[in-house]
C-alpha cells in the first residue's frame, strides 16, 4: 500500500471505529467523540506532550495520521515536510486552491483549520475528515460533517498538502 492509499484508510478507521454517530440535516455525516487515550496519542505524534484542552488540535490529527502512513514530516504550528519533497507536495496561495483530489490536507484560513478532503472539488463546500471538528469544548472526529461548512469551503484555503511519496 503507497503512502496516500495508507493515510487515507487511516483517516477513515480513526472516523469510523467505535461508536460513530450518524448526524442529522440535510447532509449526511459521522461523528465520533475521541478517548482521552486517543488524544494523547494523537498530540504525542505532534511532538507534545498529551492532550490539551486549550490547544486546537486538527492539524495535529493530520500528522498523527500522516506519520502513521509513513509520512516524514512534523508539527510545528503547521504541518512541516521532513522528507525534502519526496513525501509532501506542500503548495500555497491560489495554487493551493486549484487541482484538489481526495486525500489533499488544506488549511483554511478561519482558525487556521486543517482537514482531509474526501471528494474533489473545485468551489464551495469541501466534505472533509477532521479532528477537532467540534472545536476546544467539544471535541470530535468528524467525516462529511458539515459543523464547520461555513468556513470549510474552497474559497477559504491557504495551504494544500499532498500525499506524493
Amino acid at each position: 500500500m503507497n503512502k496516500l492509499d495508507a493515510f487515507y484508510w487511516l483517516a477513515t478507521c480513526e472516523v469510523y471505529h467505535g461508536g460513530t454517530q450518524e448526524t442529522k440535516g440535510n447532509i449526511p455525516g459521522h461523528i465520533r467523540v475521541p478517548s482521552k487515550e486517543e488524544l494523547n496519542k494523537y498530540f504525542k505524534a505532534g511532538g507534545v506532550s498529551g492532550y490539551n484542552k486549550t490547544t486546537h488540535w486538527c492539524g495535529i490529527f493530520q500528522v498523527y495520521l500522516l506519520k502513521s502512513a509513513g509520512v516524514a514530516c512534523h508539527w510545528e504550528r503547521e504541518i512541516v515536510d521532513d522528507s525534502g519533497g519526496k513525501d509532501l507536495e506542500i503548495v500555497s496561495g491560489e495554487a493551493a486552491k486549484k487541482g484538489l483530489a481526495v486525500g489533499d490536507i488544506v488549511k483554511v484560513s478561519h482558525a487556521q483549520h486543517h482537514f482531509m478532503i474526501l471528494e474533489a472539488v473545485t468551489k464551495g463546500y469541501i466534505r472533509s475528515i477532521e479532528g477537532n471538528a467540534g472545536g476546544l469544548e467539544h471535541p470530535l472526529l468528524a467525516a462529511n460533517w458539515m459543523g464547520n461548512a461555513k468556513h470549510n469551503v474552497v474559497e477559504n484555503i491557504q495551504f494544500r498538502y499532498r500525499v506524493i511519496g
